[in-house]
């Protein structure tokens, strides 16, 4: 939790943002999976449908 709101306070940037294959559609999902695959852009994707106001 405490990463969700350090996210929620400090808005990233995006460098590339594009469209993966896999979309998070559920509130509560685990992510895992090798370095490197994609699993913080899917996260940041996530995060950038919410106004910063949310």
């Amino acid at each position: 939790m405490k990463v969700l709101n350090f996210f929620y306070e400090n808005h990233p940037k995006f460098e590339v943002s594009y469209e993966r294959k896999n979309q998070i559609s559920k509130p509560n999902i685990i992510i895992k999976g090798p370095r490197f695959c994609g699993k913080k852009t899917l996260i940041f994707n996530f995060l950038s449908q919410f106004k910063a106001s949310e």
